[in-house]
């Protein structure tokens, strides 16, 4: 959307891609984060770490939503170099991005005057949101070959999170994993959910990012009563 009115080797062949170039974006990230604390001391970076693999995993359903993206864009998927590498990734992300639209329009057309209203400043704050923040990526890799390819990885993963809640939006049918993910995380790190709920709230968030997240779980309270809280913390696990 440009603008407003804008074992995994199983996994299909591009869904695997996307969820390599997320792994190194988590594994740079995690590096870091090692430099300076000792995993061994730390329960909060093994339960962050458990948090990341199920985002991962969410993350993997919806690159297998859009798999048939690749097709008839002349993308390689078999070869290695950073250009064609980045040409599949931004096939990928041009078609998750032309369903977005479509389901915009489908989602606004289901509401009513005063709630269309809502979800033209959500999309608002949600494309401020998703440049603000793969432009951040971009950024930090830059002037690396991997900058352009991780930025189109993030425009597509964060394209298909929006997707899914235009969809739910439309439908009342949530299929982002949230619940079921805190739950079986929750069981594995010995913590109830509130606990992990209280974990995901504690993450660090954007400006931007907690605008919409605000703005959007407004109208979800409005439109299908979806509690505040969880919501948010339902965009926040999104976001990971």
């Amino acid at each position: 959307m440009k603008q407003i009115g804008n074992d995994l080797s199983s996994l299909a062949p591009e869904a695997f891609f996307l969820e390599s170039v997320q792994r190194k974006t988590v594994g740079r990230e995690s590096r870091a984060w090692r430099a300076n604390n000792s995993p061994r001391r730390s329960k909060a970076y093994l339960t962050r770490s458990k948090m990341r693999i199920f985002s991962v995993v969410v993350f993997n359903f919806f690159a297998v939503f859009a798999s048939l993206a690749f097709a008839g864009n002349g993308c390689n998927k078999a070869s290695l170099l950073t250009r064609a590498i980045f040409q599949c990734a931004s096939g990928l992300y041009e078609k998750v991005d032309k369903k977005l639209d479509e389901q915009y329009s489908i989602a606004l057309d289901s509401l009513s005057s005063l709630n269309k209203v809502s979800l033209v400043e959500v999309e608002r704050v949600w494309l401020k949101y998703r440049d603000a923040h793969c432009n951040n990526i971009y950024e930090s890799i830059s002037p690396g070959e991997e900058a352009g390819i991780e930025r189109a990885a993030c425009l597509t993963s964060l394209t298909a999170s929006r997707l899914t809640e235009l969809i739910y939006l439309e439908t009342g049918v949530s299929s982002d994993g949230f619940y079921s993910s805190v739950s079986f995380v929750s069981n594995l790190s010995l913590r109830t959910r509130d606990d992990m709920i209280l974990y995901i709230e504690g993450l660090k968030s954007t400006l931007e990012a907690v605008e919409y997240f605000n703005k959007n779980c407004e109208l979800m309270g409005v439109v299908h009563s979806e509690d505040g809280r969880l919501c948010r913390a339902r965009m926040k696990f999104q976001s990971m």
